[in-house]
């Protein structure tokens, strides 16, 4: 059977953002489903469904689930720039560790993630500095601008969350 996007939509639209029973019922019901991730990222593109979209990616990529295609990975990357809620930039950005950039996708999606260092929500921006770091661990190009970027930030987050990230992210281009 195949995954309809409509299918998940509709799923996905009444999900009252709260509950992690009801998110994970409706990964269940659709995971197996041939064409999941190629409808899964189609609903994420959806206003109404990015955040429950993108959470079910991130679960996707965290259980292991099926690796990316490359059409996968510029269909997910492609228009990243125009996610509305702060949720689903958050999911984005938690889930590059697992499905790597396309070359010809990296400058939009550093756009994306130069963008979230200003967002109003601390774990967009804490994850926006790590995201930067994986960028530049995989393009070297954009690695000094990464660098000098991460330690610019450093001592105004001296703790929490962001200081957490930022390190992590200079450990990794370490």
């Amino acid at each position: 059977m195949s995954a309809s996007s409509s299918d998940l939509a509709m799923a996905l639209e009444p999900w009252d953002q709260t509950s992690a029973t009801d998110i994970a019922d409706i990964y269940q019901r659709y995971q197996h489903q041939e064409d999941f991730l190629p409808a899964l990222i189609r609903c994420s593109r959806r206003e109404e469904c990015e955040r429950g979209a993108t959470w079910l990616i991130k679960h996707h990529c965290e259980k292991g689930g099926a690796s990316f295609s490359d059409d996968d990975r510029h269909a997910f990357y492609r228009g990243v720039g125009r996610l509305v809620h702060w949720e689903a930039k958050l999911h984005v950005l938690q889930t590059m560790p697992a499905i790597a950039v396309p070359r010809t996708l990296r400058s939009d999606v550093k756009a994306f993630v130069l963008k979230s260092l200003a967002d109003s929500n601390k774990l967009v921006i804490a994850w926006a500095y790590f995201a930067l770091a994986l960028l530049a661990d995989q393009f070297p190009e954009y690695r000094e601008e990464a660098l000098g970027v991460l330690a610019l930030a450093a001592p105004d987050y001296p703790s929490g969350a962001i200081a957490v990230r930022i390190r992590k992210a200079r450990a990794l281009l370490a």
